[in-house]
C-alpha cells in the first residue's frame, strides 16, 4: 500500500465470511476476498500473499494520505535520514525526501556546515538571508562552530557580515554572535579573522545604501593575518554599488588604540596606514569611529579624515 523501497511480501489472514469481506482500512479502501484467497480446509481460515509495489504517482484521501506520511520514507522504521533537528519532507512521487534543515544547518542530511557564507552560497545550500553556523577554518569543527549572519543576496551573496556598529569597534577580539543583538542592531559580532576574502561590503542602515570593494589582484586575504599591516600591502581595490568609481580605494585592517576596524578610502597621493591617513581631506571614506576627538562618528561615503556625525552600518566579507 505505501511506497517503500523494497518489495515485501505480507501475509494477510482475515475471517471468511460469506465469501464477501476481507478487509477494511479507516480509508474505507476495500479488498475483495473472492479474489486470490485460498481456504485452510481444517481450520475454516483464509489466506492471501500481497507484495508490496512502487507508486510513481499517488492520489489519496485525506486519512490514508495522514498514514502515508507517518509511515512513507521518513519513517523512523525505515530510517532517520534528517539531522540536527531537520524536518523530514517525504517526496512519494520520485521515491525520495528532502531534508527541511534547522537554521543554521546544510546539506542533503542537515550534518553539514558550511566554512564562510560564500561556501554556503557556491554549494547550493542557501536558504535566504539569515544565521548560519560556521566552521572556523583555522582548525575548526562541529564542536566549536560558531554562528554568523550572512547576506545571501546583495550583489549575488555570499556575504559573512561581521559587525553592525554607530560608534567604535574592535573585530579582532569582539567574535561572540549574541542573539540578542541580530544583524542590523548595534552589538552585532561575530568571527570575521579566518574569514578569506577579496571583497568588503559597507551597509548603510539609514539610507540602505551598499558600497563594496573588490581587490583588484584577486588574491585572497585574511584579518587575522593582516591585522596593523599598511594599505600599500594590499594594493588597489575597485570601487562598486554605491561608492564613487572615479576613485581607486585602498583597505586597511586595523587594532590599535587609534582606530580599529576596517577600513577603506580612496587612493590619492599616499598609502595609509592606521595610524596615518595621507592628510586625505578630499576622498570617500568608509569607517568606523576612531578613538580621536578629530575623527569621531562613521563616515559611509564621505571624507572621514575629519569628524563626522552617528551612522550605523554594518560590514561583511567574501
Amino acid at each position: 500500500m505505501f511506497s517503500f523501497l523494497r518489495t515485501q511480501a505480507v501475509t494477510l489472514i482475515v475471517s471468511f465470511f460469506a465469501s464477501q469481506l476481507v478487509y477494511q482500512a479507516e480509508s474505507e479502501v476495500y479488498i475483495d476476498g473472492r479474489k486470490g484467497l485460498k481456504r485452510d480446509t481444517k481450520n475454516g481460515v483464509a489466506y492471501a500473499n500481497f507484495a508490496a509495489h512502487k507508486f510513481r504517482h499517488l492520489k489519496l484521501t485525506p486519512l490514508v494520505s495522514t498514514s502515508v506520511k507517518e509511515l512513507g520514507e521518513c519513517d523512523s522504521l525505515f530510517s532517520e535520514p534528517c539531522m540536527n533537528g531537520a524536518t523530514c519532507v517525504a517526496k512519494y512521487e520520485v521515491d525520495d525526501y528532502q531534508c527541511a534543515c534547522a537554521p543554521g544547518y546544510i546539506g542533503k542530511h542537515c550534518d553539514e556546515i558550511g566554512i564562510d557564507c560564500q561556501d554556503i552560497k557556491k554549494r547550493g545550500y542557501s536558504q535566504g538571508d539569515g544565521v548560519y553556523y560556521l566552521l572556523d577554518p583555522d582548525g575548526g569543527n562541529h564542536s566549536n562552530a560558531f554562528l554568523a549572519y550572512c547576506d545571501m543576496t546583495s550583489y549575488n551573496g555570499g556575504w559573512t557580515m561581521c559587525y553592525t556598529t554607530d560608534e567604535y569597534v574592535k573585530p579582532k577580539t569582539e567574535v561572540t554572535y549574541n542573539a540578542q543583538f541580530p544583524y542590523g542592531s548595534d552589538g552585532y559580532r561575530t568571527n570575521c579573522n579566518n574569514i578569506s576574502f577579496t571583497e568588503i561590503i559597507f551597509v548603510d542602515h539609514q539610507t540602505g545604501a551598499k558600497a563594496y570593494f573588490k581587490r583588484q589582484t584577486n588574491q585572497s586575504i585574511t584579518a587575522a593575518n593582516n591585522y596593523g599591516i599598511g594599505a600599500g600591502t594590499y594594493g588597489l581595490w575597485d570601487g562598486m554599488g554605491a561608492a564613487d568609481t572615479a576613485y581607486s580605494y585602498q583597505v586597511m585592517i586595523c587594532d590599535t588604540s587609534f582606530y580599529s576596524g576596517f577600513f577603506v578610502s580612496g587612493y590619492t597621493n599616499c598609502y595609509k596606514v592606521c595610524n596615518g591617513w595621507c592628510g586625505d581631506g578630499g576622498s570617500p571614506y568608509f569607517r568606523t569611529a576612531s578613538t580621536s576627538a578629530s575623527y569621531k562618528g562613521v563616515a559611509f561615503n564621505t571624507n572621514g579624515h575629519r569628524s563626522v556625525g552617528s551612522r550605523l552600518i554594518s560590514v561583511g566579507l567574501r
